[in-house]
């Protein structure tokens, strides 16, 4: 069984349109949607939440595989807004950066977990220059550390969204749903229309 994780439902609306979804659960702050083959999981914004989150839902399920997706703000000026990218390597601030499987189609990337938003040019350059990562969310070093500690195999997309400065609120409102939509028409050609996950 295959969990997709999400921040908010908005980055996974599409491909729940895609599966039957027999059952919905409310835990905690976030939301499980069960199909016969998927969970989909809702945890809400940040690592606390996603900790939270993630965490009531591993009490009741063992999955097979886990896989991230979501929106994330660009921290490397050379990538564009609206890219997809697998994630090989998350960092956190004073954690050992964790490696993670990454899937057999499409570019990788690195991705830094904030505790805040990066809404200004000197938070988000300063980041860049002290990790090096290429992109930045707010949940996947959570999952990822939770996942490595019990040995799931988890996996990360993220599709680019804003540029991680004073403008990320206005520019998120007016594109996230058309870049989740991308993202879960990516994820649903590429792998999930399958059978199995081909990784």
């Amino acid at each position: 069984m295959i969990t997709i994780v999400s921040a908010l439902k908005a980055e996974i609306a599409p491909l729940l349109q895609k599966f039957p979804i027999r059952e919905k659960r409310l835990l905690a702050c976030g939301s499980l949607y069960i199909s016969d083959k998927i969970h989909f999981l809702r945890t809400g914004i940040g690592k606390k939440k996603a900790d939270n989150v993630f965490g009531l839902y591993l009490e009741q399920f063992l999955p097979e595989t886990v896989l991230n997706i979501g929106l994330a703000g660009k921290l490397n000026p050379d990538l564009k807004i609206a890219h997809i990218y697998n994630i090989s390597t998350i960092f956190y601030p004073e954690n050992n950066a964790i490696e993670i499987n990454t899937l057999n189609k499409g570019q990788n990337a690195s991705l830094f977990t904030s505790d805040e938003a990066v809404t200004s040019n000197t938070l988000r350059d300063g980041l860049f220059k002290i990790y090096g990562a290429d992109l930045v969310d707010m949940e996947a070093y959570s999952l990822a550390r939770i996942c490595q500690n019990n040995k799931i195999p988890f996996y990360c997309t993220k599709i680019i969204s804003d540029y991680a400065n004073q403008n990320t609120e206005n520019i998120f409102r007016r594109r996230f749903i058309k870049y989740a939509q991308k993202l879960s028409i990516y994820m649903w050609k590429n792998f999930l229309s399958k059978d199995g996950f081909p990784v």
